[in-house]
């Protein structure tokens, strides 16, 4: 009778599909939620059955249904749905309701008629979901069961306490459910093992791999949850805060490391009430979310940021970075709420310290409503508040911000808010070569005019993004001129050098495949950051070199003794055994003692032929530093790692001797490495040589009258030498003058086949030329006058009234004399002139040792090197 009033017949694989995908249409993808085993939708899984179905539906949901029927769990629901699986697959749902949710039921008892207590009379589930419901449920139990076999694998040391008895205690489970199938089978002779070998073949990858992750997550959270009790317990309950620390970080510290295991139990530890916020676990916790980035944290980190103080800034910074990068409309109001408070300190109540600083969570709520986007329309008030705050990078955030905020509603509605646009030109305003960039970049984005005629470029610095060619232009000539050199000689060094996050490998790693006729074995590609190319360059610096310079960290296993170390005989043979690599290629962010060096060197030895330097505003760095490096702390402190010293004040930058690319990366100009690799598979033009030939402006060379005859050209150490105080000087406000000029386009190309166009300096009757920076030149009047020639708008910056008899460029600032040989500086770029000591000995001549020596010859023979 009761075989013939309850029978559920097994599902086919179309209702399979159908429940699928309404239960997948309730799926909230921001939240923790698991389907119950009466087919409804609950928040905060705890048990393993729980979280089990929570990750089982969020993989069905990534995929969107499109990947259905070929991956993820469905092969396994059609085994289980299967006529001769069938009646197990009901005894084993059986099970798990018994586990689960004190459903009982006698052994040996029809199956049908329990499941029709629970699914119908109990809860009315529909009946056509309920097929569907029963195989889910024999699945989970399956998963937990793979999941308890993988965490009784292998063996642990003595000395590995926890998790031998945490071992034990997986084995006793396993043990008692072989023993509940055993029984609900009734078939001694078919146990768990047969059962799991014909199970395996229907385990997708993906489904296998949830597996695994399930398994981990266990052995975690009984383990977090073991030190919790033993710390509320304890003495000393920093101890066990310290073992969760070590259990949540990722292998060997490698943010590409990081298990996806490691969600559930971070988001339970990050408010956790048994966690004190002091503890340094929430931090962690905070940001491992920040590295995981997955949605289903994302009502937790909402929470969060209600319940956490303002002042813990640290965890909150991770929290709203997190949010920005999940795009999550709910954060606006939080970042509002803080950005609202007028300071940039807040100390809690009854604390005496100095409080907390909020700045970097402000410019982090500041990034993060940029990354939101149009919804962030309704903090435009707050923003625009922001314009004249005192902090360069958080008006450089707030630039970014309105920009993307503006061209998401441009897109969307076809017009950009009023407020955007007059922040926009405020921040325009700012003498600040960081936010001007990224301003003008911003009205790019939404094709607004940048008023380019119209700015004073010098308030910004000489060098700025607008007055370098795009990568996109760049490459391609540097493409051509790599072409172009091989045709000539058997090999090319090139540098490819710029700030942290510009984009410098990115491009180098496009090219290692090969290019042209370049075959990748006939590439070296040595690379700053690489443990086994630093011991390259420790061998080409020397070990004196190092000890002088180099914290010893970086050349422990540095080969040999210093006395017996020759760095010039390394040289020569490293350039020897490049004698089968067309191209060589050093990849880094230079610095004064170490990389900057090792280029140095090539340089001098004539070994160097290209210097490609990269910039990109600070918005394009910090995105390439999210996608790189991913934690927040970190991408800060790359942010920090900047070329020293600067590209302008190199000495080949300034001699203009070899080939040198500098070139804006930007996001907006940049090219990616399918369309780097097309660029530079083939030469385009075959007289490149004419147009690429190095060209530098020669300086006359002066003499020291009454010099020591003792002494040779800059001696080591100087014979005689003796060092002095730095002389007195004075500085005042005098301004340039500036005005337009034309070019006259070249139309006679029989005469002149490679001129483009020129300018007459007749009226500044230059009596000498030196290169300034990109697009600009500088010079001298007969006698009298110093000018910048800026080809960045077609602007002439003129200071004519001041006697020069002579003078240098270092850092862009003209240090000169006059007829009585006192020596002065002048800076175009803020428009102050100083005057040193007249008492000084009459100069005779200077000259400028790049980056920050500046070289005096005195009428009494003396000889001063300024630092």
């Amino acid at each position: 009778m009761a075989n013939s009033r309850y029978n559920f017949p097994p599902p086919s694989p179309e209702e399979i599909e159908r429940a699928l995908a309404f239960f997948l249409r309730g799926f909230e993808p921001k939240d923790m939620v698991f389907l119950d085993s009466k087919g409804r939708w609950r928040r905060a899984p705890r048990s393993f059955r729980e979280r089990a179905a929570n990750e089982l539906f969020f993989d069905l949901w990534k995929e969107d249904g499109a990947e259905l029927l070929l991956d993820s769990c469905f092969s396994a629901l059609l085994f289980l749905s299967a006529k001769e699986n069938w009646s197990l697959s009901k005894r084993l749902a059986l099970l798990s309701l018994k586990e689960n949710r004190n459903f009982s039921f006698r052994e040996g008892e029809d199956v049908d008629g329990p499941l029709a207590s629970w699914f119908g009379q109990k809860h009315r589930v529909p009946a056509w979901q309920v097929g569907f419901l029963i195989v889910l449920e024999a699945l989970l139990w399956l998963v937990e069961v793979e999941t308890l076999r993988l965490n009784t694998k292998g063996s642990w040391p003595l000395w590995k306490k926890e998790e031998r008895e945490l071992q034990r205690y997986f084995w006793e489970v396993l043990k008692r459910k072989e023993q509940y199938f055993m029984a609900c089978t009734g078939n001694e002779n078919f146990n768990l093992a047969k059962f799991l070998s014909s199970f395996h073949p229907a385990c997708s990858p993906r489904l296998s791999s949830i597996i695994h992750l399930l398994a981990e997550e266990e052995r975690l959270l009984r383990l977090i949850d073991n030190y919790l009790t033993r710390a509320q317990q304890g003495d000393s309950p920093e101890d066990y805060f310290s073992l969760i620390a070590e259990r949540i970080q990722p292998e060997m510290g490698i943010v590409d490391r990081t298990s996806p295991a490691l969600l559930r139990p971070c988001i339970m530890l990050l408010n956790n009430p048994r966690v004190p916020l002091d503890s340094g676990i929430p931090y962690q916790a905070s940001v491992i979310l920040s590295i995981l980035q997955d949605p289903r944290s994302t009502a937790t980190l909402l929470q969060s940021l209600k319940k956490i103080p303002l002042e813990k800034s640290k965890i909150r910074e991770n929290i709203i970075y997190t949010l920005g990068n999940l795009k999550e409309p709910q954060a606006v109001p939080f970042c509002v709420h803080l950005l609202r408070r007028k300071k940039d300190v807040i100390v809690p109540r009854g604390e005496n310290t100095g409080g907390a600083w909020l700045r970097e969570q402000k410019e982090e709520a500041i990034w993060a409503l940029g990354k939101i986007g149009l919804p962030s329309l309704a903090a435009l008030p707050v923003l625009s508040s922001y314009v004249s705050h005192p902090a360069s990078s958080l008006k450089a955030a707030l630039a970014w911000t309105l920009g993307e905020i503006g061209h998401q509603q441009k897109t969307e509605v076809g017009g950009v808010s009023a407020e955007i646009i007059i922040s926009l030109l405020q921040l325009l305003r700012q003498k600040d070569k960081l936010v001007f960039e990224e301003t003008v970049t911003a009205l790019k984005k939404i094709e607004l005019p940048e008023f380019l005629h119209a700015l004073y470029l010098f308030n910004v610095g000489a060098v700025n993004l607008l007055g370098i060619p795009s990568a996109q232009r760049g490459l391609y000539e540097l493409s051509e001129s790599i072409h172009a050199l091989l045709r000539q000689q058997k090999r090319v060094i090139m540098a490819v050098n710029g700030d942290s996050g510009t984009g410098k490998t990115y491009f180098c790693q496009a090219l290692l495949a090969g290019f042209g006729d370049i075959k990748p074995g006939e590439i070296l590609y040595l690379m700053r950051d690489r443990r086994r190319d630093q011991k390259v360059f420790n061998r080409l610096l020397g070990l004196q070199w190092l000890k002088k310079y180099i914290e010893p960290v970086y050349y422990e296993d540095y080969p040999g003794r210093e006395e017996d170390d020759d760095p010039q005989e390394f040289f020569r043979n490293f350039l020897a055994e490049l004698a089968d690599k067309k191209l060589v290629i050093l990849d880094g962010c230079r610095d004064k003692f170490y990389f900057q060096r090792v280029i140095d060197l090539l340089y001098f030895h004539g070994c160097l032929d290209i210097v490609v330097n990269f910039r990109a505003t600070l918005s394009t760095r910090r995105q390439n530093l999210e996608t790189r490096e991913v934690a927040l702390e970190s991408i800060k402190n790359h942010l920090d790692f900047l070329e020293d010293p600067a590209l302008e004040d190199t000495l080949y930058y300034q001699e203009g001797k070899i080939l040198l690319y500098d070139l804006d990366n930007s996001i907006h100009a940049r090219l990616n490495q399918a369309e780097i690799r097309e660029l530079f598979a083939s030469r385009k033009i075959d007289a490149w040589e004419i147009f690429i030939k190095p060209g530098h402006f020669e300086s006359p060379s002066r003499f020291i009258t009454g010099i020591n005859a003792e002494w040779t050209w800059l001696p080591a150490p100087l014979q005689g030498g003796a060092e002095m105080d730095w002389p007195d000087f004075e500085r005042k406000h005098v301004s340039a003058q500036e005005r337009k000029f034309s070019l006259k386009v070249n139309t006679d190309f029989e005469q002149q086949p490679y001129l483009i166009a020129s300018l007459s300096l007749e009226p500044l009757q230059p009596s000498r030329l030196s290169y300034y920076a990109s697009g600009q030149i500088a010079g001298q009047g007969k006698g009298r006058g110093l000018f910048v020639c800026s080809f960045i708008g077609n602007h002439l910056f003129l200071l004519p009234e001041i006697e020069v008899v002579d003078y240098t460029l270092l850092r862009r600032i003209f240090y000169f004399t006059d007829s009585k040989g006192r020596l002065f500086a002048y800076s175009f770029e803020r428009n102050v002139l100083t005057r040193f000591d007249p008492d000084l000995p009459p100069v005779s001549c200077l000259s400028a040792l790049p980056p920050d020596i500046l070289i005096t010859g005195h009428s009494d023979g003396s000889l001063r090197l300024w630092e």
